[in-house]
């Protein structure tokens, strides 16, 4: 995590109407070319997952400023990281454009309404005991984890 031995990787998501990019993914590849669910899981077996997690997101923000305007983002994490708003907004709002939430396939979600409370809380207004910051208009949360929340769930900031 120190070292920062990871980076991101955009995948297009593509308009299959009008053919057009709308989106682009964010993946984590690791230098050492171990699997990415293999070292997240690594991660947080040892108590270093939420870092991992938050450094990567950082990672994939910052490098998606040269990405085309108008595009949003899909960033992956833990339902995990939900448990510590205040530190994923943190993150997250640094991001210049629109994203997703997509809660990572690799992790089973037991409960949907703690998950949709975790992203709430990460986009309330009080989240860090004052006004809404700066940050991207919305988010939308999406899950390929189990199918509670496969169409969005609809806005929720």
């Amino acid at each position: 995590v120190a070292r920062g031995a990871f980076h991101p990787a955009f995948q297009p998501i593509v308009d299959l109407a009008s053919r057009a990019v709308v989106a682009y993914e964010a993946l984590t590849r690791f230098d050492s070319g171990v699997r990415p669910d293999l070292a997240f899981q690594e991660a947080w077996s040892v108590g270093l997952g939420a870092e991992l997690e938050l450094a990567t997101l950082a990672a994939a923000i910052a490098a998606a400023a040269i990405l085309p305007a108008g595009t949003w983002l899909n960033l992956n994490l833990s339902p995990r990281l939900l448990d510590q708003p205040e530190r994923l907004q943190a993150v997250l709002w640094q991001a210049d454009r629109a994203i997703v939430i997509e809660v990572t396939e690799h992790e089973a979600v037991g409960d949907y309404g703690l998950v949709r409370e975790g992203i709430r809380a990460v986009f309330s207004r009080d989240a860090r005991g004052v006004g809404r910051p700066a940050g991207p208009p919305h988010t939308r949360l999406a899950s390929r984890a189990g199918g509670g929340c496969r169409d969005g769930g609809g806005d929720v900031a």
